[in-house]
């Protein structure tokens, strides 16, 4: 595909339409590019967007609950084995290499009444942009792949790189292992200060510091009167050392 609103859109069209487990589906460039929380992904040409379609069977719905953690685990690794950059991954979804945001993954369902028939797993990498033409609140805490290993990188070659990884993760059947490797990717998940902004127009954010991945892959902090909680789908939406995720 050339230029699509998302592909992530595509994909559930087409899994509405019966397409197959495994359906791949890439855009050169997306007009509404999205991300956690419905932000705008910033997706011109040179960018990785595709977007895998999965319909998990019976014995395999264990693994839906970790999909997000999966899915960012195939793409770290896949930039990793293509350019040997250290990628690291901040909870729950997105990659950074070197303090700056490099991409990101955004996991969505396709429904009948309350049960899911699908899962559509979208994924974003800067490779070949130019840092300099992305928005300015993007281009102080983003980056490209281009601007730390060889340039003129294949997306294809790194979009391949990408499903394989996830297939291979999507067949494991230890979810433990899961977590397990994104531990070992995480980045500020422990002893990190954080601010949490609840769901809800009313909630108040409040101060927090990271304690780890949770069993279930949320994420656990630690309040300052010393409770803990655990994070699923709230918004960590600073970092008290001045880095913002919101993108």
């Amino acid at each position: 595909m050339d230029r699509v609103v998302s592909t992530n859109d595509v994909a559930l069209e087409y899994a509405k339409k019966g397409a197959p487990h495994g359906s791949l589906f890439i855009a050169t460039e997306q007009t509404g590019g999205r991300g956690r929380f419905s932000r705008r992904w910033e997706s011109r040409p040179g960018g990785l967007y595709l977007s895998v379609l999965l319909r998990p069977r019976r014995d395999e719905r264990d693994r839906v609950a970790l999909l997000p953690h999966l899915s960012a685990v195939a793409a770290a690794e896949a930039v990793i084995e293509t350019t040997a950059l250290d990628v690291r991954l901040r909870w729950p979804n997105d990659l950074y290499t070197k303090g700056l945001k490099l991409g990101g993954v955004l996991c969505e369902g396709s429904f009948r009444g309350d049960e899911a028939e699908a899962f559509v797993v979208g994924i974003g990498i800067n490779v070949n942009q130019r840092v300099e033409d992305f928005p300015a609140d993007v281009e102080r805490r983003a980056t490209v792949l281009s601007a730390h290993a060889r340039a003129g990188l294949d997306r294809l070659d790194i979009a391949a790189c990408v499903v394989t990884r996830l297939e291979t993760w999507w067949r494991l059947r230890e979810p433990a292992q899961i977590l397990a490797r994104f531990r070992e990717l995480a980045e500020g998940a422990t002893g990190h200060a954080i601010q949490v902004q609840p769901r809800g127009a009313q909630s108040e954010p409040y101060g927090a510091v990271t304690r780890g991945i949770a069993d279930d892959g949320g994420l656990i902090v630690e309040l300052d009167d010393g409770e803990e909680r655990i994070l699923y789908s709230e918004d960590v939406v600073r970092l008290r050392d001045g880095d913002d995720r919101r993108r």
